[in-house]
Parts: structure tokens; sequence; C-alpha cells
């Protein structure tokens, strides 16, 4: 009960100024299955997350290769930092450039998914992909 006379608080009586009309049609019903779903995915993206750490994610150091955003996004595809690893191990530079933008760059890879003009599976940003690039092209050998 107090939980919800905070929200009350925080919604109707604070400076926020958000019209009640705004409140109801933007809230959503959520089914306990989807709630379910929605915390076992977060929880699987945390445990793939913590992969990245001190890898190509080091959250204590300016000199990380990716950032957190960056790992946060890869860690929610579902991929971890090892199928990323096993990605290069197999497929090298166009392995990683291909599952982390989509595109298709070889035809030893048959898993690449083709980006047919959608967005990128993860990103396209050159300066990221050649920062991972070198990171395994560095850390692999």
């Amino acid at each position: 009960m107090e939980d919800v006379k905070a929200l009350r608080k925080i919604l109707f009586s604070s400076e926020l100024g958000i019209d009640i009309e705004a409140i109801v049609n933007g809230s959503q019903i959520m089914s306990i299955c989807d709630a379910r779903s929605d915390l076992e995915f977060l929880d699987k993206k945390l445990d793939i997350l913590q992969t990245f750490e001190g890898t190509l994610f080091c959250p204590n150091s300016a000199e990380s290769v990716i950032s957190k955003a960056m790992a946060e996004k890869i860690a929610g595809s579902g991929l971890s930092y090892e199928n990323l690893s096993s990605v290069y191990q197999t497929f090298g530079d166009a392995g990683i450039v291909g599952i982390l933008s989509g595109a298709h760059y070889c035809q030893r890879q048959p898993q690449c998914p083709r980006s047919g003009g959608k967005t990128p599976r993860i990103t396209n940003n050159k300066r990221i992909l050649n920062s991972i690039l070198i990171y395994f092209q560095s850390n692999q050998k």
C-alpha cells in the first residue's frame, strides 16, 4: 500500500506535470506471463553481460573496448563473449562484422543473416566494429 501511495504522490502531486490522460493512455496492463518473460529476459541479459566484463568491457576503465551500453546491446541480442570469440576463431574479421552488423560478408558463413535494408542487428558503426576487431586480432593469437 505504501508503494501505491508513493507512486500516487510522484505522478499526481509532483512537479512532473504529467497529464492524467497521458498516464492512462500510456499505461499498459501486463500479464503475469509477460512480466515473467521480461524478468527472464533481463536475468539472461545480465548473465550474458557479465561475460564481457574484463574482456571487451571493463567497467572501471576508460580504456574499455566497448561502452556499457554497447555491451548491454550485444548481451540483449543473446550473444556472449564466448559466442563472439568462437565466431572470430571460425570466420575471422568477416564473421564478427557479419554477426554484429547483420551484413553477409562471405560465402563460408551460412548462419550470418543478410541485412536486406533492415537496421543492423547490433551496430554498423565502423569505429565500434574496428575496436572489436582490433581487440580480437590482438587477443586471439
